[in-house]
């Protein structure tokens, strides 16, 4: 017997001799808890985080063995975390959240040449996806550029792709 509420048995027997006895059983049905979890963001860049909660149980054990209702993730690859909530009589239910990680980048910079006489100009180079937005330390958005230092410079390249995830890399001159 597996009833879904609250309920009470009643069973009758008869002897064979017409005798009945009655007996009742009531069976208690504790409610499950309303398990929820919540990611903040749900989706994320490759080394970022996200903050996953849980509500509506006493207790919480998440299938990454942590025991806490909050927790900070930062998972490297697409991640589905689930949370088994328990009530005060034991009772528990589970839900799930998927953290979906989007890669960086890929970006490398370079100076050709990378040593220059004062006044000469060099060329310097973003190379990444074509998609990719760049933006030098110098303001310049390109993903090329030719500048003429008159001293030693580091010149720092940021790419942001398709997903707003954003690398960065180093010319030095």
């Amino acid at each position: 017997i597996s009833p879904s509420v609250s309920t009470i048995f009643t069973v009758t027997g008869t002897d064979i001799n017409t005798c009945t006895s009655t007996s009742t059983v009531q069976i208690t049905v504790n409610p499950l808890p309303n398990t929820q979890v919540s990611a903040n963001p749900t989706t994320i860049c490759n080394t970022d985080t996200s903050l996953l909660s849980a509500f509506g149980a006493a207790s919480y054990v998440w299938s990454n063995g942590l025991t806490v209702s909050t927790q900070f993730v930062t998972p490297n690859t697409n991640t589905t975390y689930t949370v088994t909530g328990t009530t005060s009589l034991g009772c528990t239910n589970s839900s799930t959240v998927l953290i979906v990680v989007h890669d960086l980048p890929v970006l490398n910079a370079t100076a050709t040449p990378s040593t220059i006489c004062a006044g000469t100009i060099t060329a310097l180079a973003a190379i990444g996806d074509p998609s990719n937005a760049y933006i030098w330390s110098n303001g310049i958005n390109t993903d090329t550029q030719s500048v003429a230092p008159s001293a030693n410079t580091d010149y720092t390249v940021t790419a942001t792709n398709i997903n707003s995830c954003t690398a960065t890399a180093v010319a030095s001159v």
